[in-house]
């Protein structure tokens, strides 16, 4: 052990929009995945390790023993790498958890690259972010938000080949920078269900598909993942109207977080502030502002 505690590692927060669940459970897991499309916002997951006594994650200053991703990604490093040791993984997060901005894949990429950093791991880029997608998809908190945050270097995105960071293909989407990201954020929904579920999964992978194939700029993105979740029935009645309300606020376009019980859309910088102290006012949930992130750091 040269050292106890590895560097800290900044990995974005990435708010999906809209999904397609392409998990098909018969190949490796380098290839299954998702399509979809998001954006990579500049607050994020901070993230570093230290060698412990036992495996635990510390987020935001408490012990979270439900730490499935993160305690996935240490258990697949440590075979990987034929690794005895454990280790505490320390994160701060600046965005709301189980909400859809993509906090469990952000964790994910910053644990793996702190382990690899802390025992002096010098692999490549693709095999480090592989085991942080394998985690997620284990672990069922998502699909490809780790392939999104590890993969485009842009701020918009969509995946339109599912598979990890190195396997996935990417298109990048235009956004006005002077554009910031605001999101009134309600409460989790659980993704594990959804995630595995069959039940409708056929119909709502046909709807994503469909739309998608019309989403040129980030602002199509955001209208074509209001249809989506409409449509597939993500948005109850009360987020269709917090949606249509966004609209009349002045925001260019406005879609449902995939997957939270949470909105979120872009409006001008200059107009920003003003609309969230609004929205602070007018409603009890919490309001998330954030600027875009156009580079991946984890490339830089």
């Amino acid at each position: 052990m040269s050292k106890r505690k590895s560097r800290t590692f900044y990995v974005p927060g990435g708010l999906s929009s809209i999904f397609e669940n392409c998990f098909e459970g018969k190949r490796s897991l380098e290839e299954e995945g998702a399509r979809g499309g998001g954006f990579r916002l500049r607050l994020g997951t901070y993230t570093y390790a230290e060698y412990s006594d036992s495996d635990c994650v510390i987020i935001n200053g408490n012990i979270e023993k439900n730490a499935k991703t993160t305690l996935k990604v240490i258990e697949l490093f440590r075979q990987r790498y034929d690794i005895q040791d454990r280790f505490k993984i320390y994160h701060k997060i600046e965005l709301p958890m189980g909400c859809g901005f993509g906090t469990s894949g952000s964790g994910a990429l910053g644990a793996v690259f702190a382990l690899a950093d802390l025992c002096g791991i010098n692999d490549s880029y693709c095999n480090l972010t592989n085991i942080a997608h394998d985690a997620e998809i284990l672990a069922l908190t998502g699909l490809g938000t780790v392939s999104g945050l590890g993969s485009f270097r842009g701020a918009c995105g969509l995946i339109i080949e599912p598979g990890s960071p190195c396997n996935c293909k990417i298109k990048e989407l235009e956004v006005d920078e002077n554009d910031v990201l605001i999101s009134l954020v309600f409460s989790p929904i659980n993704k594990a269900e959804i995630l595995i579920s069959g039940k409708k999964r056929a119909g709502m992978n046909r709807l994503a598909r469909e739309l998608m194939s019309k989403i040129e700029d980030a602002y199509s993105l955001l209208k074509y993942s209001r249809i989506f979740a409409e449509k597939a029935g993500f948005a109850d009645y009360h987020l269709r109207q917090i949606m249509r309300h966004f609209l009349r606020l002045g925001f260019k376009e406005v879609a449902q977080n995939m997957i939270g019980k949470a909105v979120h859309g872009l409006i001008a910088r200059e107009k920003a502030e003003e609309i969230s102290e609004l929205l602070k006012k007018e409603f009890s949930a919490q309001v998330v502002v954030s600027e875009l992130q156009d580079k991946n750091p984890l490339l830089e």
